[in-house]
């Protein structure tokens, strides 16, 4: 399957990759980790691998995934983000704050 690969910070630099169908998500991040920042990932760097079909919205592949089994189809756009952990749990989310809340949940002007 054909995918289109966008990198730089806005996402302007792009170019396409040829990969096989049965890929999963891990092989895809080593790929594209040797091709965009010249090494394979390690241990304390968290890839996390994202892709979209041209109208849609962006979404996780998890690593286990296969690419098809993910959604992703001819001409999907994929990119990597690496980010630096110690760990790769996720902080959950227990509803929305605003900007300006103080501790009672009152907004300050």
């Amino acid at each position: 399957m054909m995918l289109t690969v966008t990198a730089g910070r806005q996402g302007q630099e792009w170019f396409d990759i040829e990969v096989p169908d049965d890929s999963t998500g891990l092989q895809l991040k080593a790929i594209l980790g040797l091709k965009l920042y010249g090494e394979a990932p390690k241990n304390h760097v968290q890839y996390i691998l994202e892709a979209k079909q041209p109208e849609g919205l962006w979404f996780v592949v998890q690593e286990q995934q296969r690419l098809m089994e993910a959604g992703l189809r001819e001409g999907a756009f994929v990119r990597v983000q690496r980010a630096f952990s110690t760990t790769a749990e996720s902080v959950p989310a227990y509803g929305r704050r605003l900007l300006f809340q103080d501790e009672k949940g009152q907004v300050s002007e």
